[in-house]
């Protein structure tokens, strides 16, 4: 049949280039996903020219030919790939075939029940009907898409779109198994109603055969509208109102809709939550000149787990555009990506049809420009560093599709860094119209090219430092997705061996990561994972040797290194080398990888030059000890010492994280109380104490006191500019709280 030859032919070239491509070149869900689509749209092609071009005695010969047909052809790609594997590296084979079962081969085996359907029932433009049957079904599957808040998708076609690509773990699920089962059932639905229509050589099925296949078919039927029916709870699509009624907790304001898991959590900060949303409103509102016209639905869940379960999404903040509202995990106030979300709300009216830019660089450079808030450094300080290390991709690939094949830290910051310079030189108005169109040329009177010139001449106004360079030179060098080995799998394994460290389960997450290693020797962030788990479990020298790899790696990050150090200063105190400890604790320091690092590092500095035999500190400094023994040691320490500020700025801080905060401040103020050179605190700490002191006064409504120390902090000299914009923004939070707070008496 030279249809079938042809379609031989062609799933070998798609094995081919399959084999070639990132993500694809593996025996892995993208391969299996994409055989899937391809055999969904040959197979019952040539099945329903087989129920045209012969006569078969019975159906059920019929449906065993076309479905070993269209099986040989997924084994053509199938030997392809395996033979594949000889160059590239596949981490899980048996998950691989796992899903190869599971998409391909049921999706194979639905198009050819499909097929034989629409072939025996229809005489005429059967294959087009099948393409009909398609076209409606998703349809209704792009309805739910948009219209409700799960970003992932099952068909009996494609068999899984698990949602957004920076979410890389994709494994095998119970609700997987429950979509491909549902897919087998549809199947034998429609074997059965081929088998009530079927004429073939003048042959009927008896009457006892109708009526048992008429049984069957009522049985089939009845068991997937059941499925349906409980799709929310099966996690195979739940709707909004499921979503909505699993969570339990809703709380209206003036301006949101907020809804959370009853008993958790953020039920018990809803109040800090809502303050929170408010701020960002009205910073929003000013920034972007634009007022939503309706109450935005903010949904907080309360784990990465709950919220993959509930709508496809695990760590991957999501807006939900045509939902009017957003989705993400609860996190510590104030909420790290609530705004940057909340400002992807405010534009959806720029765009009434799409509710998104048509180019993606604009669509999320408005809402990292309305944030800006990248850390240590601005976007356009890290985009000027991108551009002058060589790392940056150009402007043209960011605004178009280009933006999901780069990675996120590099996509974001640029489009963030272009979008806020246009916002800053033409106005927010001239931004609105090219969000809509994205027409530069239109709008601006200039093409992407020459504002993109325009842009490149403002970042060389930017300032940087040598130590700006370094970091972003090692921030900047992470792949994506597209660029990884084993990907998923390794997602898969890392999220497993994280949990493993955080529950205390530090052999099994030894185990899981060095299985990691073994797949990528050159990981560094699982080389880290070897490094704690090892060190916990006091195998000192082991520690030390996966802490010297990542200071020897030239491409180590200078955060993983003055990790390393940081630790291999513990484990030497540990030992009782005391000086050698303070020397990789004074490394760690001139680092200045994080701020966070360089406290702790000079804390312990600070303790090995005041104390001779600093055992006790030992314990409440490195030590893995519960929080209330810690606590009882950090008093002991201060009776001892009275005059010493940092006993007073760690007892300080352990309260602020444990919600005492009026004992807090007042710890906290004794340890910026004391100015002598010898027994205060390093300016860093009492950067950091003064900063807490901020917060935990805002959270007690004293919002004078409060302003006062974040006031303090931004008018210190050589501060880092991310650092006096996060000061410049609980000042402003402060100003409006106190107005927010009047109003709402």
């Amino acid at each position: 049949m030279l249809g079938y030859r042809i379609s031989l032919a062609c799933f070998a070239v798609l094995g081919l280039v399959l084999a070639n491509l990132s993500l694809t070149n593996l025996l892995g869900f993208e391969f299996c996903a994409i055989l899937a689509l391809a055999i969904s749209f040959v197979s019952p092609y040539l099945t329903i020219r087989q129920v045209k071009g012969y006569q078969w005695p019975r159906l059920w010969v019929l449906f065993g030919r076309s479905f070993g047909l269209s099986s040989i052809l997924l084994l053509i790609p199938l030997f392809i790939i395996t033979l594949n594997a000889l160059r590239i590296k596949n981490c899980d084979f048996g998950e691989g075939l796992l899903f190869f079962i599971l998409l391909p081969m049921i999706s194979c085996l639905h198009s050819v029940s499909a097929g034989l359907f629409f072939g025996v029932r229809f005489r005429r433009y059967a294959y087009l009907k099948y393409l009909g049957y398609l076209v409606v079904s998703y349809s209704l599957l792009l309805w739910n898409l948009i219209f409700d808040p799960p970003v992932f998708a099952y068909h009996a076609t494609f068999g899984y779109f698990p949602g957004p690509i920076y979410d890389e773990k994709i494994s095998i699920t119970t609700s997987l198994l429950w979509a491909r089962g549902t897919t087998i059932i549809l199947s034998l639905i429609f074997l059965c109603s081929a088998h009530l229509t079927v004429k073939l050589q003048g042959r009927q099925p008896t009457e006892r055969r109708k009526r048992e296949t008429v049984v069957l078919l009522i049985g089939l039927v009845s068991i997937f509208l059941l499925i349906y029916q409980f799709r929310g709870d099966l996690a195979i699509r739940p709707t909004r109102s499921y979503i909505e009624k699993k969570l339990g907790g809703k709380r209206e304001t003036d301006h949101f809709l907020i809804f959370y898991q009853t008993g958790s959590i953020v039920e018990r900060e809803i109040d800090a939550i809502i303050t929170d949303h408010e701020f960002r409103y009205a910073q929003l509102t000013s920034y972007l000149q634009t007022q939503p016209k309706k109450k935005i639905r903010s949904y907080i869940y309360t784990n990465a787990d709950q919220k993959k379960r509930l709508m496809g999404a695990r760590y991957t903040a999501i807006e939900d555009p045509w939902g009017h509202g957003f989705h993400i995990n609860y996190d510590t106030f104030p909420h790290p990506v609530l705004k940057h979300e909340m400002a992807h709300v405010f534009t959806t009216d720029w765009q009434p049809v799409l509710k998104v830019s048509p180019k993606l660089g604009l669509h999320e450079g408005i809402a990292v420009a309305a944030e800006w808030d990248e850390g240590k450094l601005t976007a356009h300080q890290w985009s000027r560093a991108m551009r002058d290390l060589g790392l940056a991709p150009s402007i043209q690939q960011i605004m178009g599709f280009g933006f999901w094949l780069k990675p996120g830290a590099k996509s974001y910051t640029l489009a963030g860094s272009f979008v806020r310079y246009l916002v800053d030189q033409y106005g927010i108005e001239k931004m609105k119209q090219v969000f809509r169109r994205g027409d530069f040329q239109a709008v601006y009177d200039r093409d992407l090219a020459t504002l993109n010139r325009e842009w490149q001449s403002f970042l060389d106004t930017v300032n940087l430092t040598d130590q700006d360079l370094k970091i972003a030179n090692h921030r900047f060098q992470r792949p994506s997705v597209f660029q990884k080995t084993c990907a998923h799998e390794v997602a898969e394994l890392s999220d497993l061996a994280w949990t493993a460290y955080r529950q205390s389960n530090y052999v099994r997450a030894e185990q899981l990561f060095q299985q990691i290693y073994r797949y990528v020797p050159d990981h560094r962030s699982h080389l880290r994972g070897l490094m704690l788990s090892t060190y916990r479990q006091s195998e000192f020298p082991r520690a030390k040797g996966f802490a010297n790899q990542i200071v020897s790696n030239p491409k180590s990050t200078l955060v993983r290194v003055a990790e390393a150090k940081n630790l291999l200063g513990n484990i030497h105190w540990y030992q009782g080398e005391l000086e050698m400890a303070k020397s990789y604790y004074q490394e760690v320091v001139e680092t200045k990888a994080t701020e966070a690092l360089e406290r702790e590092s000079k804390a312990k500095i600070h303790c090995l030059e005041k104390i001779s035999n600093p055992s006790k500190l030992r314990k409440i400094l490195i030590g893995d000890i519960p929080d209330r023994l810690r606590m009882t040691l950090l008093h002991e320490v201060r009776a001892e010492n009275p005059e010493w500020a940092l006993p007073n700025y760690l007892i300080g801080r352990q309260l602020y994280f444990e919600q005492s905060l009026k004992k807090a401040i007042q710890y906290l103020s004794s340890a910026i109380g004391n100015r002598s050179t010898t027994e205060g605190l390093a300016p860093s700490l009492r950067r950091e104490a003064q900063r807490l002191i901020g917060k935990t006064a805002y959270r007690l409504q004293e919002f004078d006191f409060s302003r006062q120390q974040f006031r303090q902090i931004s008018t210190e000299p050589d501060l880092p500019v991310g650092t006096r914009l996060e000061m410049e923004d609980w000042i402003q939070r402060c100003d409006w709280h106190q107005t927010w707070s009047q109003s709402q008496m």
